[in-house]
């Protein structure tokens, strides 16, 4: 109000669009301008605004995407209305060729819907922007793949298999395409390619260990770009690695019960913002953490939590090994829906892909492996002629990798 008196005042009348120069040299009074420009670009500040872009870093060409933006203001609070200027646009990564511009939709609230389909095959990089400014982890990577040639409704058995040592509980693809496993019963995590050459190994084989780069049955693996984490059973503890250094880098957790300690973590994965989601098996909860290692929050989830994934609406589903069905929380912990309840025996393994489709593993009855679509309707149930499966983890081409542990091998679906 001050200013617009202060305005009115120098007997300027500029319309919506007019431009004027003027010497406005006092401070207070240039303070109160760069206000009002904020106010008038919005109230959404970027570095405060987050989208959910990177649950999956996979898409597929004609499937369309929608992510959720969340506004918030310059003392990152978040916002209860709308009418920021928020944009996606989708580019070729070395931002060559023409790019996709997001269907942006308003919800009154602070948050937005952001919608786009994929339509040519490649590396491409989502810049998401409020008030012209890149949100929070912005630009995400993607890679954009063709539709499965073999429709999860026609699987009948696994495409390919090759062995490992002993009792892989976990298998995770790396950027390379590569493959590495937690070999439980070997204490060692190996990179394989797909055809099952080993190309390096992470620990010492045969012998379990508590040092650092050392296992004690490890039990999960995740990647996120180079880095590589590693659940361990017996140490309780999670350490993690660079890949192309093929080097330790640091460790979390302990033995115990108490905030940032583990009991038997089973389960992995990852937030678009890098922070670190674990299934605490043994404490019956999910704990999370900062990219830092720095402890962040944790919330329950009864009877022996095990695999964790990520859907496309950035719902976190849970392995729920004790109660045989799959749990589904909000990233903050609350519990919206399970699925699966009287059908599947004793999840173990969950992953899903870019279209949404989720594959469970079965470590109790039949050992089978279902499918379900992304309204978490059943679609597909494999019996599995190779044994109890656990891990499971989804490829750039829409492939699942699952770690055969009943017979010592890696199968493709």
């Amino acid at each position: 109000t001050v200013l617009h008196e202060e305005l009115k005042e120098s007997d300027l009348l500029p319309s919506r669009n007019a431009t004027f120069v003027t010497d406005i040299s006092e401070p207070a009074t240039i303070s109160k301008m760069i206000g009002l420009a904020s106010v008038l670009g919005g109230k959404g500040h970027p570095e405060f605004s987050t989208a959910d872009a990177g649950y999956s870093p996979l898409a597929v060409v004609g499937v369309p995407r929608t992510i959720k933006v969340v506004a918030g203001d310059k003392h990152g609070k978040l916002l209860g209305e709308g009418g920021d200027e928020v944009e996606g646009k989708l580019i070729q990564t070395g931002f060559q060729g023409p790019a996709i511009t997001g269907k942006t939709t308003d919800h009154g609230d602070g948050t937005y819907s952001l919608s786009f389909t994929p339509q040519v095959v490649g590396e491409r990089e989502l810049h998401v922007t409020i008030s012209n400014g890149h949100v929070k982890g912005s630009p995400f990577k993607f890679h954009v793949t063709n539709p499965r040639a073999v429709p999860y409704t026609e699987l009948s058995t696994a495409q390919s298999t090759f062995g490992t040592y002993t009792q892989p509980y976990d298998v995770a693809v790396t950027e390379e395409g590569n493959l590495a496993v937690a070999e439980y019963g070997y204490h060692t995590v190996p990179l394989y390619s797909v055809t099952g050459q080993r190309i390096h190994t992470f620990g010492k084989a045969g012998s379990a260990g508590s040092g650092d780069g050392q296992f004690y049955s490890p039990s999960a693996v995740a990647i996120r770009g180079d880095l590589m984490y590693v659940c361990e059973d017996n140490n309780s503890r999670v350490q993690k690695f660079s890949i192309s250094k093929r080097a330790f880098i640091s460790k979390l957790g302990s033995s115990g019960h108490g905030e940032g300690c583990f009991s038997k973590p089973r389960g992995i994965c990852f937030d678009p913002l890098g922070k670190v989601f674990i299934a605490d098996h043994g404490n019956h909860r999910i704990q999370v953490f900062n990219e830092d290692n720095s402890f962040a929050y944790s919330f329950s989830c009864p009877l022996n939590p095990w695999g964790l994934a990520f859907d496309l609406q950035g719902h976190l589903h849970v392995a729920a090994y004790g109660s045989s069905c799959i749990r589904v929380f909000t990233p903050e912990g609350t519990e919206i829906t399970s699925y699966g309840s009287g059908t599947i025996s004793a999840p173990a393994g969950i992953a899903i892909d870019a279209q949404g489709y989720i594959a469970i593993s079965e470590y109790g009855g039949s050992a089978r492996l279902w499918i379900y679509s992304p309204n978490r309707t059943l679609v597909h149930t494999l019996s599995n002629q190779l044994g109890i499966c656990l891990g499971i983890s989804c490829d750039k081409d829409g492939f699942f990798w699952v770690a055969n542990y009943g017979n010592n091998r890696i199968a493709k679906y």
